[in-house]
């Protein structure tokens, strides 16, 4: 059994050497033990950060002065969400047709 750094020590509870690293036998029963490496993948985020994120960009808001055309944006942004779905849902659709019949 071999020794790794003092006990107690950061080399020890990892069972690696600084100079050397894992063996080749230590690194295979910590495959076996943990799995692969593996990077978590960032979290993808939602259409409203986005365009939070692009309104911030274009409108160059980081900034505190910038914050009311930034808010204005926002307001501008709100309403057209609300009210492209009174159009779509509320006018029926025989209003749409192109005949003229009402």
């Amino acid at each position: 059994m071999e020794t790794y750094g003092t006990p107690g020590s950061n080399e020890a509870r990892l069972r690696t050497r600084i100079t050397g690293g894992l063996s080749k036998t230590d690194a295979e029963e910590c495959l076996i033990k943990h799995g692969p490496n593996a990077v978590a993948l960032e979290k993808q985020r939602g259409w409203l950060w986005r365009l939070f994120k692009a309104m911030l960009y274009l409108f160059g808001c980081w900034h505190p002065s910038r914050a009311p055309v930034f808010q204005t944006g926002w307001f501008v942004e709100s309403l057209i969400t609300q009210t492209l779905p009174f159009f779509a849902f509320v006018i029926p659709e025989n209003n749409c047709n192109s005949s003229g019949n009402v």
